[in-house]
């Protein structure tokens, strides 16, 4: 059994990459080319992505089967919870945009202020 990867920073390069597969996904419901994200981050060569794609699985943020088309996908993120790829999208913009070096850190807050103005009663 393969255990998932420790999640840990990316370079902006990376995150390129990663933003750029959640868009993709978001857009199209299927998984980019290696071929589409050379294009969406005007990269030459397809190694680079590929390094790139191996980077982010080495990381935790992806999974892939080797030598097999299309067949990248978005990890779980840690806890178990996923979001839409839309709304991970949005919020990995909203962090850019604002220098937040911790996504999980912003849905942590918003659950926060969610339950506090709720008064702990959430109903289902």
């Amino acid at each position: 059994m393969i255990r998932p990867a420790l999640r840990v920073g990316l370079t902006r390069r990376q995150r390129d990459c990663y933003d750029a597969i959640v868009a993709h996904i978001a857009r199209t419901g299927a998984s980019p080319s290696y071929h589409q994200l050379a294009n969406a981050l005007a990269i030459h060569s397809k190694t680079g992505v590929m390094r790139m794609v191996r980077a982010l699985r080495e990381r935790g943020y992806v999974h892939f089967v080797e030598h097999r088309a299309r067949s990248i996908t978005l990890a779980a993120p840690i806890g178990g919870y996923t979001l839409s790829a839309e709304l991970e999208s949005q919020l990995r913009t909203y962090c850019a945009e604002h220098g937040e070096p911790d996504p999980a850190a912003i849905v942590a807050d918003a659950v926060n202020l969610f339950l506090d103005q709720a008064g702990g009663i959430v109903a289902s």
